[in-house]
């Protein structure tokens, strides 16, 4: 019984196993990163509305969610970004 233990338990198997789950995260995490940004640039794209480059897991409110900018200085300077736009 233990020399099955020691033999699934192996550096070499343990290795394949590490392997195969590395590959596996990375898979899922290149797929989760091309779902969340899928529609990034969707209103320029599709209805010529000019927009400001979204930042992915934040969109264009990463500024405001990591507390660089308060809210009125957020607000403000979305606004002030299209200036030519209104």
């Amino acid at each position: 019984m233990s020399s099955l233990i020691s033999s699934i338990l192996s550096p070499e198997v343990l290795l394949k196993i590490l392997g195969v789950v590395l590959a596996v995260l990375l898979i899922l995490g290149v797929a989760a990163y091309f779902y969340l940004t899928k529609n990034f640039g969707k209103w320029e794209k599709v209805f010529n509305i000019p927009a400001l480059k979204p930042v992915p897991l934040f969109g264009m409110e990463a500024a405001y969610l990591l507390a660089k900018k308060s809210s009125n200085d957020h607000v403000i300077s979305h606004y002030n970004a299209f200036k030519g736009h209104r």
